[in-house]
């Protein structure tokens, strides 16, 4: 059970992970945390315990934060003998799954504790990927800062790269038109992460996008995609954005694969109105108009401006014969991006013009 737990965690490029040899050398020790995680030069320990009573397992994990001693997740899970390979798979998945959020979001956040002045590219990076979250333009702006202030310490950092071109991409994509200069951006920044040959999956993930975007050589996202999973198979990352990118290259089946996936790795997600826009895209590509509007509408209560979600369900009220509700839709999206205008270039979208323009958006 832990051999596989390590492995799994071992596969988040970003975690130093000890060796199984040196970790149950504390088997069986009843040894303070703080002593363990200072004889193995970590800040976080991972502990559990497995109980039974017949054929039954219960099993218990935690994570604690050495230096305060502090739980920061714990669970338990349970299930039979007779099924422990698969009950070894639940617990591995699960393990893995909720521990790179818990402790991405320590690592912001003792980011966070230091001074200004004592923070290093990696400092900078984590309060870039904080902002980064954020459903907001100013939440990029201000990610894109730290960004940049990381780089010029180590221009070679994939990860750090990697968040420039997903901030790029968003406003690109996100904020009502696509900027030449931001969609260069993005680019330029994926063209880095590509040549620093990361093998970080969300890093991928994030340079895929951008290249499928500024290029449209999808076959190249995807190849990235495909990497990025089997680098890391439980990557958020790598299942929204690529279904995003399946969904502009007309792989539909893939697309609803990928982002019901990701939307159960992590449904709480702040990029997973990723997941439900490419769905959204994928069902009105395939004439599902009112799945679509659906799945648009849920990408919306995640974030209340995001353009692909908006224009989606536009197009959606359009083909469905409802076009009083278009056009309200339509004028509330006018008053967010007053500038917007219809493009024929848009992945997806280019495809429904005529219902945007008779929504009342203008070219």
């Amino acid at each position: 059970m832990v051999d596989e737990i390590i492995t799994g965690l071992a596969h988040i490029h970003w975690l130093t992970v000890i060796a199984r040899n040196s970790s149950f050398a504390f088997k069986g020790r009843t040894s303070d945390i703080r002593q363990i995680a200072r004889e193995l030069g970590v800040r976080y320990v991972l502990e559990g315990s497995i109980r039974r009573a017949g054929d039954r397992l219960r099993i218990s994990s935690q994570l604690v934060e050495a230096e305060t001693g502090g739980h920061l997740w714990a669970n338990r899970f349970e299930g039979s003998l007779a099924d422990v390979f698969e009950l070894q798979d639940q617990i591995t998945e699960g393990v893995v799954f909720a521990l790179e959020p818990t402790l991405r979001k320590a690592e912001i956040a003792r980011a966070k504790r230091k001074r200004p002045d004592d923070l290093d590219a990696y400092d900078l990076y984590l309060r870039a990927v904080a902002h980064m979250y954020e459903t907001t333009p100013q939440g990029r702006e201000a990610a894109l800062a730290f960004v940049e202030r990381a780089l010029a310490i180590d221009p070679n950092y994939a990860e750090a790269h990697g968040v420039a071109a997903w901030c790029y991409l968003a406003k690109t994509l996100w904020e009502g038109g696509l900027s030449s200069d931001h969609r260069e951006s993005a680019l330029l920044h994926a063209r880095a992460v590509q040549a620093l040959q990361s093998e970080d999956a969300t890093t991928l993930a994030h340079a895929a996008i951008a290249l499928a975007l500024a290029t449209r050589d999808l076959e190249a996202a995807l190849e990235l995609i495909d990497r990025a999973l089997a680098l890391s198979p439980n990557s958020v990352h790598a299942h929204d954005h690529g279904a995003v990118i399946s969904t502009w290259a007309g792989r539909y089946d893939r697309a609803h694969a990928l982002a019901d996936r990701a939307l159960r790795l992590s449904p709480f997600d702040p990029l997973s109105v990723m997941a439900f826009a490419a769905k959204a895209g994928a069902f009105l590509m395939q004439g599902q108009y009112n799945e679509a509007l659906s799945s648009a509408r849920k990408g919306l209560q995640i974030y209340p401006n995001h353009t692909p979600s908006f224009l989606i369900a536009i197009a959606s009220l359009m083909r469905l014969d409802r076009a009083t509700e278009a056009q309200a839709m339509a004028h509330e999206y006018m008053n967010i991006y007053p500038g917007y205008r219809i493009l024929k270039r848009w992945p997806v979208l280019e495809h429904f013009c005529d219902e945007l323009r008779g929504a009342g958006l203008p070219e």
